[in-house]
């Protein structure tokens, strides 16, 4: 799995917070400009590379150059934010991508979570 970030500031922002939990919960990582082991199962990078994983969690502004096996993308409530993920939802349907849409907000709401 590849977290791609929007920044190399983000991306060490990223890597700090997974080295912040306890060790029983401790998610091995490494950022993908450190030549990490082909073992670690989370790797980190930033916007404008190319991400070397099949499975990408796009936090960043701009559509990922792939292929993938599979491409999440995490959309904030922000006006904005909303606005550049349409853009790139718009990208990956023509390049003929099959999408699926998740709102979460709405299990959350179901879930009587507060």
């Amino acid at each position: 799995v590849c977290i791609l970030a929007g920044s190399a500031e983000q991306a060490e922002q990223i890597d700090d917070l997974l080295w912040t939990h306890k060790d029983i919960s401790f998610l091995p990582h490494q950022r993908w400009d450190e030549h990490p082991d082909p073992e670690t199962p989370i790797l980190i990078g930033w916007q404008g590379e190319r991400p070397p994983a099949e499975i990408v969690v796009n936090l960043s502004a701009a559509a990922p150059s792939g292929p993938f096996e599979r491409l999440i993308e995490v959309v904030d409530c922000d006006p904005a934010q909303r606005e550049e993920a349409r853009g790139r939802y718009r990208t990956y349907r023509q390049a003929g991508c099959t999408l699926e849409t998740h709102r979460l907000h709405a299990a959350h709401e179901r879930s009587g979570a507060s």
